[in-house]
């Protein structure tokens, strides 16, 4: 490759607040610039950039909108290239603080961690997940928990006093 970016980025702080629509990616078949690479490095397809990034969230980096409030801690590593970005690493997800919406619900988060393995072999950035929120529906506390990696989740519903599943989906779906 012809340009190494190596070291450690400290995040003081930091705030997403954009709806996910908001969010895009760039579209890969732009490409860039290649008029000031050496002439030997113009090939096309050649990653301009190779990532080797220590990272560490010393104050939450927090997420919002209408679907979530997040406050996240963590530290790992941002390896790879511009066009196939390799985190690997763990992510905190502060307890109490945190939330996330469904149904016009707010579900506390007391348990949240997003782990970072490198995905080499598979291209695709797919963390495990543990999340757990609780809240309030009527008369029950409903508690959803949230593990697997983001492409198979596995959700379980849990309420007190006891519901099965469908009568929980119901309760959060029509809150009956």
């Amino acid at each position: 490759l012809p340009y190494k970016l190596e070291g450690a980025v400290n995040l003081e702080s930091g705030l997403i607040a954009s709806e996910l629509n908001d969010i895009s990616v760039k579209n890969k078949e732009a490409g860039y610039d290649m008029t000031y690479l050496p002439k030997i490095m113009r090939v096309e397809n050649t990653p301009l950039l190779s990532l080797d990034l220590d990272f560490v969230f010393s104050n939450p980096l927090v997420i919002q909108n209408s679907l979530v409030e997040l406050y996240l801690k963590g530290r790992g590593k941002v390896i790879g290239d511009l066009e196939n970005i390799r985190p690997v690493g763990q992510i905190d997800i502060e307890a109490i603080k945190s939330k996330f919406m469904f149904k016009g619900n707010d579900f506390v988060i007391s348990k949240g961690i997003v782990k970072f393995e490198d995905n080499q072999r598979s291209g695709q950035i797919n963390p495990s997940l543990m999340i757990v929120g609780q809240s309030t529906v009527g008369q029950h506390s409903v508690t959803v928990e949230v593990k697997g990696d983001t492409q198979n989740p596995i959700a379980e519903l849990r309420s007190q006093p006891a519901l099965n599943q469908e009568d929980i989906l119901s309760l959060l779906m029509i809150g009956i």
